[in-house]
């Protein structure tokens, strides 16, 4: 029997319980976008310190308006038709500066009877269109949103997360696209996994219901994809895609080489298009990698958590050539201290401290509830949940393609380009899934619809810049051959 260790261990899991009633609100100060809102600085409200006037025709900028401090035109460079612009009236807009203590709104009410001024305007704040669900964690899912809130007593970067609310703008998931969990089985009973879950599979049993003393795959497929936007609990990365529970490891989360083998070929027979595990051993035979190799062929994205014990080789599977290995991050960028680095690491993800669904009996932690879970384990799942909104955008893609996307999309950690504790980066929901929709033709790279000279610039400059951009033959470095690739591929044209 081979030995299979869960990626966030088993002691950390049953000493590190966060019972679903403790406090988990949005963090203080964050106000999520939600549509126009009445309120001043944030996201679909107004500014409080300037408004907009169009003044009247002949009226100069040094007019004296209540409350008002300066004036600036509202384009400081100037449209180029002025004959349109006049007739837009856009050339006599300008940005007022109010004095302090001034109220916004009450200042707009008085410039817009006041002479001089044909119109006043309260100026309204946009952005990227992220989008915010109304699942009440979701404030406690920094992987997903991080606004610098602590977690667990510690502040995090704004920034240090996968971006997937800009990503959701793009899309949510779809259905049609299934990602498989394969782990100690998925709770059959949690009200966060009761859209999203498919049918099961067990090579140890007639049961895919999460094993009775360790919910790690319940865990695991509520961050890639947990009912989401549903007001319960949690957000899944991977929202509207589907999940296919493969139980593979039973007590305590141990099993063996064969029924994980034969969970990853059912998963890859059965419509899985990305294969999540998170588990692993340091010791692996030929039937592991046959069923990674196997199912690689039929082109299923594997994912897999590359251990969490530092300074040893990585684990299997993610070890194997046909796999995306994938290293934990905490809510500031930075590395855990138990994952597993090596040079076959690819990308990392949040896995600190990620809340998450959650079903044991009492004894062993929350029934049908939520918890806090460290590990590899937890950053694997948000790489499948990314993957699955690459291929909701883009079924067409290959496994290969899918990796391309997420190496060049990454935000680069640690030293310069592709190093072994990082791999190529933290992945970058929003920029995969962008990249994966315009992935049918990544030589147009000004994205203008045609191949011209300006594609020839944009990769030029993206190669001086050492930006990955510009590695066409995934090596994670810039050289000759990558010009040689888009050189190729820029011959060939786009379909």
């Amino acid at each position: 029997m081979m030995r299979t260790d869960l990626m966030c261990g088993v002691v950390l899991a049953l000493s590190g319980v966060v019972l679903a009633g403790d406090a988990r609100a949005v963090p203080e100060g964050f106000v999520p976008f939600t549509g126009r809102v009445d309120a001043p600085d944030v996201m679909g409200g107004y500014r409080s310190d300037i408004v907009t006037v169009r003044l009247a025709n002949g009226v100069g900028v040094d007019v004296l308006l209540p409350g008002v401090a300066s004036l600036t035109p509202t384009f400081a460079v100037a449209p180029e038709n002025l004959v349109l612009a006049e007739q837009h009236q856009l050339t006599r807009l300008y940005t007022a500066t109010l004095l302090p203590d001034i109220d916004a709104k009450a200042i707009v009410a008085l410039l817009s009877t006041t002479a001089g001024v044909e119109r006043a305007e309260l100026m309204g704040i946009g952005g990227v269109l992220s989008v915010t669900p109304d699942d009440p964690d979701f404030g406690q899912q920094y992987g997903l949103l991080n606004t610098g809130q602590s977690i667990a007593g510690i502040a995090g970067i704004p920034g240090a997360d996968v971006n997937a609310t800009e990503a959701w703008t793009i899309t949510t998931g779809n259905p049609d696209t299934i990602i498989a969990i394969v782990d100690t089985g998925v709770s059959q009973s949690h009200p966060d996994l009761q859209t999203n879950v498919l049918p099961g599979y067990s090579p140890m049993g007639p049961s895919w219901d999460d094993d009775q003393f360790i919910s790690h795959g319940t865990h695991c497929a509520g961050i890639a994809s947990a009912d989401t936007n549903n007001g319960t609990g949690i957000a899944g990365v991977g929202w509207d895609c589907s999940i296919l529970p493969v139980k593979v490891l039973g007590f305590l989360g141990t099993g063996t080489e064969a029924d994980i083998a034969a969970g990853i070929v059912w998963a890859a027979d059965n419509g899985a298009d990305v294969i999540s595990l998170s588990l692993g051993s340091p010791d692996f035979g030929t039937v592991l990698e046959n069923a990674v190799d196997y199912a690689a062929g039929l082109d299923v994205v594997l994912v897999a958590a590359t251990g969490n014990t530092a300074g040893v080789p990585i684990f299997a599977p993610a070890k194997f050539d046909a796999t995306i290995a994938v290293g934990a991050t905490d809510n500031r960028d930075t590395i855990a201290d138990f994952t597993t680095t090596g040079p076959e690491m690819i990308v990392t993800a949040p896995g600190v401290n990620v809340w998450s669904s959650w079903d044991t009996i009492e004894l062993f932690g929350p029934t049908d509830g939520y918890t806090f879970q460290s590990g590899t384990s937890m950053a694997t799942p948000h790489v499948a949940g990314v993957v699955g909104l690459m291929l909701s955008v883009n079924p067409g893609l290959t496994r290969t393609e899918v990796q391309d996307i997420l190496q060049t999309t990454s935000v680069d950690l640690g030293s310069p380009g592709f190093d072994p504790i990082y791999g190529y980066g933290r992945v970058d929901a929003f920029e995969a899934v962008l990249a994966a929709g315009g992935a049918g033709c990544r030589v147009d790279l000004d994205g203008d619809g045609s191949l011209t000279l300006f594609d020839f610039l944009a990769f030029q400059n993206a190669f001086d810049a050492g930006d990955l951009l510009a590695d066409f033959d995934g090596d994670g470095s810039l050289t000759l051959f990558d010009f040689l690739q888009f050189q190729n591929e820029f011959d060939a044209g786009c379909e």
